[in-house]
Protein backbone atom coordinates (compact mmCIF):
# COMPACT_ATOMS: atom_id res chain seq x y z
CA UNK A 1 0.00 0.00 0.00
CA UNK A 2 1.21 3.59 -1.13
CA UNK A 3 1.72 6.41 0.83
CA UNK A 4 -0.87 8.51 0.62
CA UNK A 5 0.57 12.20 -1.23
CA UNK A 6 -0.24 15.19 0.79
CA UNK A 7 0.17 19.54 0.36
CA UNK A 8 1.14 21.54 3.56
CA UNK A 9 0.12 24.54 4.53
CA UNK A 10 1.20 27.14 7.24
CA UNK A 11 -1.19 29.64 8.68
CA UNK A 12 0.91 32.47 10.36
CA UNK A 13 -0.85 33.22 14.35
CA UNK A 14 0.58 36.94 13.85
CA UNK A 15 2.05 39.68 11.76
CA UNK A 16 5.83 38.59 12.45
CA UNK A 17 5.12 35.12 11.54
CA UNK A 18 3.89 35.99 7.74
CA UNK A 19 6.46 38.33 7.44
CA UNK A 20 9.32 35.19 8.44
CA UNK A 21 7.27 33.11 6.49
CA UNK A 22 7.45 35.52 3.28
CA UNK A 23 10.92 35.81 3.63
CA UNK A 24 11.77 32.07 3.21
CA UNK A 25 8.95 31.37 0.93
CA UNK A 26 7.56 32.37 -2.71
CA UNK A 27 5.30 34.91 -3.08
CA UNK A 28 3.15 32.43 -5.67
CA UNK A 29 2.72 30.19 -2.86
CA UNK A 30 0.96 31.94 -0.79
CA UNK A 31 -2.86 31.16 -1.15
CA UNK A 32 -5.64 33.33 -0.33
CA UNK A 33 -9.05 32.47 0.87
CA UNK A 34 -8.63 28.57 0.91
CA UNK A 35 -11.73 26.90 2.18
CA UNK A 36 -11.23 24.47 4.85
CA UNK A 37 -12.39 21.50 6.38
CA UNK A 38 -14.27 23.93 9.11
CA UNK A 39 -15.95 26.18 6.64
CA UNK A 40 -13.37 28.52 7.53
CA UNK A 41 -11.84 30.55 4.79
CA UNK A 42 -7.75 31.06 5.88
CA UNK A 43 -4.83 32.81 3.83
CA UNK A 44 -2.27 29.83 3.69
CA UNK A 45 1.57 29.41 2.55
CA UNK A 46 1.77 26.23 0.88
CA UNK A 47 5.17 24.79 1.63
CA UNK A 48 6.91 21.07 1.40
CA UNK A 49 7.34 18.90 4.43
CA UNK A 50 10.38 19.88 5.50
CA UNK A 51 9.52 23.81 5.82
CA UNK A 52 6.78 22.62 8.09
CA UNK A 53 9.29 20.69 10.18
CA UNK A 54 12.13 23.54 10.00
CA UNK A 55 8.85 26.04 11.30
CA UNK A 56 7.65 24.06 13.46
CA UNK A 57 11.18 23.90 15.31
CA UNK A 58 11.62 27.35 15.22
CA UNK A 59 8.83 27.98 17.35
CA UNK A 60 11.00 28.63 20.41
CA UNK A 61 12.15 31.36 18.03
CA UNK A 62 9.18 33.43 18.15
CA UNK A 63 7.32 31.88 15.07
CA UNK A 64 3.45 31.14 16.32
CA UNK A 65 2.05 28.89 13.38
CA UNK A 66 -0.91 26.80 12.41
CA UNK A 67 -0.12 23.57 10.15
CA UNK A 68 -2.86 22.37 7.61
CA UNK A 69 -2.54 19.77 4.66
CA UNK A 70 -4.66 18.25 1.73
CA UNK A 71 -4.74 14.70 0.25
CA UNK A 72 -3.90 15.06 -3.27
CA UNK A 73 -5.77 11.63 -4.93
CA UNK A 74 -5.67 11.19 -7.96
CA UNK A 75 -3.60 13.80 -10.53
CA UNK A 76 -5.09 17.50 -9.84
CA UNK A 77 -8.54 15.78 -7.52
CA UNK A 78 -7.53 17.55 -3.84
CA UNK A 79 -8.90 16.55 -0.43
CA UNK A 80 -10.57 19.57 2.23
CA UNK A 81 -7.40 21.75 3.99
CA UNK A 82 -7.99 20.50 7.91
CA UNK A 83 -5.99 21.80 10.76
CA UNK A 84 -3.33 18.58 11.45
CA UNK A 85 -1.14 20.84 14.09
CA UNK A 86 -1.81 18.20 16.84
CA UNK A 87 0.37 15.89 14.78
CA UNK A 88 3.67 17.92 15.37
CA UNK A 89 2.41 18.54 19.07
CA UNK A 90 4.56 16.39 21.32
CA UNK A 91 2.75 14.01 23.32
CA UNK A 92 3.28 14.90 27.29
CA UNK A 93 4.63 11.95 28.93
CA UNK A 94 2.20 9.64 31.23
CA UNK A 95 3.14 8.58 34.81
CA UNK A 96 3.94 4.84 35.10
CA UNK A 97 1.83 3.18 37.41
Amino acid sequence: MSKQKCEWFLEPQDAQSNQIIAQEISEENFCRSVLCQDGEKRNLWLVPFSLVKFFWKSKSCGIDIKIFNRAINSGTSRGKVKDVTFLLKKRKKQPQR
